[in-house]
This record gives structure tokens, sequence and C-alpha cells, in this order.
């Protein structure tokens, strides 16, 4: 899964469509700020080679608030992280319905 907010799009992987090789196509025109998903091993490896950028921006931290939070910050439980196949719905949700509908 790949979020260009550069180039505004949003990359959602499907399964068994060549979605490997374009996130790794895709990620030449990616920016630092963008999200870029981990793959497989020996596609980073291609990736790398390549001079493209790898996995970046994946993981995000949730707010915290009170003492359950301060509690889940500790423990690692406020990290929330995007996967190669994640839903669309889920997409939206975490960058925004404005960024992701523009």
């Amino acid at each position: 899964m790949i979020v260009s907010h550069q180039h505004r799009f949003v990359f959602i992987k499907t399964r068994k469509t060549a979605g490997t090789s374009i996130e790794i196509a895709l990620a030449e025109h990616c920016g630092p700020a963008d999200i870029i998903t981990p793959i497989d091993e020996v596609d980073e490896q291609i990736r790398r080679e390549l001079g493209h950028r790898g996995p970046q921006n994946f993981e995000l931290r949730q707010p915290v608030s009170g003492l359950g939070g301060l509690i889940s910050h500790l423990f690692g439980r406020n990290v929330v992280r995007h996967y190669n196949h994640t839903l669309a719905s889920l997409i939206r949700a975490r960058i925004g319905p404005q960024s992701y509908d523009s």
C-alpha cells in the first residue's frame, strides 16, 4: 500500500495482480512524507537496488490520554500499522476523508 501526499494518489494492493511490481515502481516517485508499507525481503532488495524508497511512515502512534492511554503507550499498544493489503475503508479512516477523497 502506498499513500503519496505529494502526487495525491493511494495505491491499494490487491492479491495476485502484480501489486508488488507496481509498488516497487511507484516507490520511485514517493517523497519523505508518503506512506510505503513493507514488502517481502526479496522484493525489498529489488527496491533497494533500484534506489527507490523503502518502507516508511507505515506505523502511526495514536494520541494518548488518561491513565489507560499512558499504559497503552508504555506497552506499545498505541501504535497502529498500515500493512500490504490494508482495506480502503481503513486507509480512509487513518489518513482522513479529506486527503483520501482528494
